[in-house]
């Protein structure tokens, strides 16, 4: 990610949010403002509500990144009654990627699910509309939930009109415009990609 990230997960799991610690740190003091989003109001592995389990290591994060830049980092604490399992994130030259799934990216796959290849599968998109359009449907879910967020409702939702504006990236193809651009990802290549995020 360049300046933005967004990953929305019906689920949250301890471990997992501990394995993006890292990551998730040198993204924010890169200047990256990074918006993690649950969905679902369930319990993790350890029987504490996604939203404890959040707070704690949102709060773990801002302590060790005492240069203020902590700020650019938001996790809701109330679900947002969705099942959707979302990655968005900027690149350098000012584009947008999403991927939409069925994995859980912050969950990830369950002991024996891990071993089952295909139990998973994600799109990932280039086309600036379509994430514009995911962009403001997010907005209005955060907004139907009541929920502030540090301005992440109003953020995604000024994105999305942004994109809706933007033309696809060049192509030498001559019906470049009406093509769309996505690739499959299965399984913990998932996990892959959000890290590298």
């Amino acid at each position: 990610a360049h300046r933005r990230l967004l990953i929305l997960s019906a689920h949250a799991s301890e471990a997992v949010l501990n394995k993006l610690k890292e990551p998730i740190k040198a993204a924010v003091r890169r200047g990256v403002h990074v918006d993690i989003l649950c969905g679902l109001p369930s319990l993790d592995e350890d029987g504490e509500l996604h939203a404890k389990t959040t707070k704690k290591w949102l709060q773990e994060i801002r302590k060790s990144l005492s240069d203020g830049s902590g700020d650019h980092l938001t996790v809701n604490e109330e679900p947002l009654n969705s099942d959707a399992k979302l990655l968005i994130w900027d690149t350098p030259d000012g584009y947008y990627h999403a991927i939409v799934s069925s994995y859980n990216w912050l969950y990830g796959l369950d002991g024996s699910l891990s071993e089952c290849l295909g139990t998973e599968i994600g799109i990932r998109l280039s086309n600036p509309q379509l994430i514009g359009n995911i962009c403001t449907t997010l907005s209005g879910w955060i907004d139907a939930c009541g929920q502030q967020l540090n301005g992440v409702a109003l953020r995604w939702r000024n994105i999305g009109r942004n994109l809706a504006t933007k033309k696809e990236f060049s192509s030498t193809s001559a019906d470049a415009t009406t093509a769309t651009k996505a690739r499959v990802i299965y399984d913990e290549t998932h996990a892959k990609i959000l890290q590298e995020g």
